[in-house]
């Protein structure tokens, strides 16, 4: 049985609600996580932090259901939900990988779905109630859109991008059989963004990894506006080959859901990939994304040089007498 792309943390709400309300539900922030050391070179966790960012992804759209006499009822304002990713900033001109399908729009009925769902959730019903309704929705795929937030937690150093976040563009995306990568680009940051390098070539078998990303259960019980990133160690087990020719990254990093593609890197700090599917629970046995760089440069992006992260001077210990 196939393993789906790793779960985007949703929230639902009816559309109207302001864009701090949605970042607000989503929970950002605890206390910073523990920190995973980055092999062999030791760096600066904060290095890293600062160019790892939140997306929040609202999806809008006509919602109707059926009427007493068989027409369709449709509601007189546009239903939303929404869906959290994490990225990274791959250039200086605010350019940022992520999973495709964190972003991807080529299904107009699951987003239909969840929209009708959305709105149902929305006046008290159950998930039993739900699925038992759902099949008397209706939605109209010509009225869905897509906003894609970025955003930062500001006290951070470093961090360049408000909590309330800014608006990106979807510059390309492949879905999961093409591959799960996805670019985006702030709408009209000027800037210099603190970019990570992008490895040239996969990442082979028994090479440390580290999987960064804002896992949705920390955000339960995060101040909000104030998420840190966790840092989840493990190393590449495996590069499976999918039957449509693409291939992808076993790690044994413990993702989960909302880490989908947050950058996955080697102990030279640079990416090897983006988080992108596995079984969603935490466990030690998920998949990330390989040729980010060439799918990078496929779309004119060239990304970071690998000077663009300096390690940290180790300083020696020095015995103390007695």
């Amino acid at each position: 049985m196939a393993i789906p792309p790793l779960p985007r943390s949703r929230t639902r709400h009816a559309s109207g609600a302001a864009l701090g309300l949605l970042l607000a539900v989503l929970g950002l922030v605890a206390p910073p996580a523990a920190s995973a050391v980055l092999d062999p070179v030791a760096y600066d966790p904060g290095a890293i932090e600062k160019s790892v960012v939140q997306l929040y992804i609202e999806w809008s759209g006509a919602v109707g259901y059926d009427g007493d006499h068989g027409e369709v009822v449709w509601l007189q304002e546009p239903v939303a939900y929404g869906s959290s990713c994490s990225g990274v900033f791959v250039t200086a001109s605010a350019h940022i990988a992520t999973a495709g399908h964190c972003v991807d729009n080529s299904d107009p009925a699951t987003i239909g779905n969840e929209l009708a769902a959305a709105y149902l959730r929305s006046q008290g019903n159950t998930e039993e109630q739900v699925e038992q309704k759902i099949g008397y929705m209706w939605y109209d795929e010509t009225t869905i859109t897509r906003t894609v937030y970025a955003y930062q937690n500001e006290s951070l150093q470093g961090a360049v991008l408000p909590a309330r976040g800014l608006v990106t563009e979807v510059v390309a995306f492949q879905n999961l059989d093409q591959g799960d990568n996805a670019l985006l680009r702030v709408t009209g940051f000027t800037e210099p963004t603190p970019a990570l390098p992008v490895r040239a070539g996969a990442a082979a078998v028994g090479d440390r990894v580290t999987a960064i990303g804002f896992p949705a259960l920390v955000g339960t019980v995060s101040e909000a506006g104030r998420q840190r990133a966790s840092f989840k160690s493990g190393e590449v087990s495996s590069v499976q080959t999918w039957s449509s020719g693409v291939a992808f990254v076993e790690i044994s990093a413990a993702v989960s859901a909302g880490m989908s593609g947050g950058p996955v890197v080697d102990g030279n700090g640079e990416v090897v990939g983006c988080v992108s599917f596995g079984p969603g629970n935490g466990q030690a046995f998920n998949f990330a994304t390989t040729d980010l760089d060439g799918f990078l440069l496929t779309h004119g992006v060239d990304p970071a040089s690998a000077e663009t992260l300096q390690p940290v001077p180790v300083q020696p210990r020095t015995a103390t007498a007695g």
